[in-house]
């Protein structure tokens, strides 16, 4: 993972399921989801690829990577 995230635990107030949801800081719309929260950060990480590769290909700008 290249950019900070933050992972919230979330509840679909239908069904009463949990899940877990990674979301970029710096990527906008770059997120994972899961059933746990390890597996919402590695669908983030193949994300974030994914997002960098596309925004590549556009000429989208591309945030600074923070330091840590």
């Amino acid at each position: 993972m290249i950019y900070n995230y933050t992972v919230e635990k979330m509840r679909n107030e239908r069904s009463g399921s949990e899940f877990f949801v990674a979301m970029s800081k710096s990527l906008r719309g770059c997120v994972g989801q899961g059933a746990t929260s390890t597996e919402a950060i590695a669908e983030l990480e193949e994300n974030e690829r994914v997002w960098l590769e596309t925004a590549k290909e556009f000429g989208v700008p591309i945030p600074a990577v923070p330091e840590r």
